[in-house]
């Protein structure tokens, strides 16, 4: 059976510092994922560090940028609508991933639909 491939989702605006933090975490964590991160109209300083970021990534990553905040859904959606993968997982940039917390999800959602919860 085909692993599925997975798309992870990351809207942002703004919060330099737990973006980054986020964003090294869900790669540490979370192997063999496409990451897309959408930049909702960030500052200048947040928008530099999104494109070098994003930059390293090659293959695995897609970045989408905003020239103003169009909100958290139409982020979200503009994320979707550029997945092309048998999942996606919408991850907001202050939750910090742990180890194996992507393989329970994607089992759950297997069904049908599975959101994480993170505390």
């Amino acid at each position: 059976m085909k692993t599925p491939n997975t798309d992870i989702i990351v809207p942002i605006w703004n919060n330099l510092f737990e973006t980054r933090a986020c964003l090294a975490a869900i790669l540490a964590h979370s192997p063999d994922t496409r990451l897309i991160i959408v930049d909702n109209g960030s500052n200048r300083q947040t928008q530099l560090m999104l494109e070098e970021f994003s930059e390293s990534l090659g293959d695995h990553g897609l970045f989408i940028s905003s020239e103003r905040n169009v909100g958290l859904v139409r982020a979200i959606n503009m994320g979707l609508a550029s997945s092309d993968s048998d999942f996606a997982v919408i991850v907001r940039p202050h939750v910090l991933v742990e180890p194996g917390w992507l393989g329970g999800l994607l089992e759950a959602a297997k069904g049908g639909m599975a959101s994480p919860l993170f505390c």
